[in-house]
């Protein structure tokens, strides 16, 4: 193509939302006053939070944004007619981005033009870069609006595993879990908190209170108890078994 030939970009949708954004913003003043009136301090933190609330979720719109311009650049001679030897050049020296990241970010706006559908979830915020790229190899065709409804609720973790083996069913979705509660008496609550109390010293005070339950419940110390707790218990163990037996294994060390 022609050296002159412009470089086109994709419709933002969120140009329309980032310049009412940017009025609503020439509206504070700044620097910001001091102001003791706490109702007053309430609705500017409100105000303020609801300005950069869009703003803080729009990263992955600028990485999309910067990809775009990059792809744009590699085509023809764009980017030599700025002096420069390709993408990886210009993003080192322009834009602070090393060679690997600026052609992953090209890459990535590339592709997500092929798919509308999740390009524009990335631009609203809905869906992080992470998530777009974790669904991005089986976000095609009919599929991609069901794989966006995934990306905007599941982890990262989630949507590899999912993607991974698209046909399997999710074991989390089968398994219900659910809460119930025990209404135990003062002495009944007394004895627990023993308990707990006792499996706190064999594991530790700061172990999660599952641990600390499952401690509880097993005769002997389980495998992730400290080693030097676990055979100070069995040494007393071993001396109450001689004190009634009169007898009892005995140490080999």
């Amino acid at each position: 193509g022609s050296v002159s030939e412009p470089a086109a970009h994709p419709i933002d949708p969120n140009d329309t939302l980032l310049d009412a954004l940017t009025k609503v913003t020439a509206m504070f003043p700044w620097p910001m006053p001091r102001e003791r009136d706490e109702a007053v301090c309430t609705d500017m933190a409100r105000a303020l939070d609801a300005v950069l609330h869009p703003l803080a979720r729009g990263r992955g719109g600028v990485d999309v944004a910067i990809g775009d311009g990059l792809d744009a650049l590699s085509k023809a001679n764009r980017v030599l007619r700025l002096g420069y030897s390709g993408i990886a050049d210009y993003a080192r020296e322009e834009l602070g981005l090393n060679a690997s990241t600026a052609e992953k970010m090209a890459r990535f706006a590339r592709k997500l033009r092929e798919r509308p559908h999740l390009r524009a979830a990335v631009l609203a915020g809905e869906v992080c870069v992470r998530r777009a790229e974790a669904v991005m190899h089986v976000a095609i065709g009919d599929a991609e609006q069901y794989w966006v409804a995934r990306a905007r609720v599941d982890t990262v973790r989630e949507l590899k595993a999912k993607a991974k083996n698209p046909t399997d069913p999710n074991p989390e979705q089968d398994e219900q879990w659910g809460r119930f509660v025990i209404d135990l008496s003062r002495d009944e609550q007394a004895a627990l908190d023993r308990a707990t109390g006792v499996a706190a010293k064999i594991i530790g005070a700061n172990a999660p209170r599952q641990h600390r339950m499952r401690c509880r419940k097993t005769r002997r110390p389980p495998a992730w108890c400290h080693p030097r707790l676990s055979r100070t218990v069995w040494s007393r163990r071993r001396k109450s078994w001689r004190s009634r037996t009169g007898s009892g294994p005995r140490s080999t060390s």
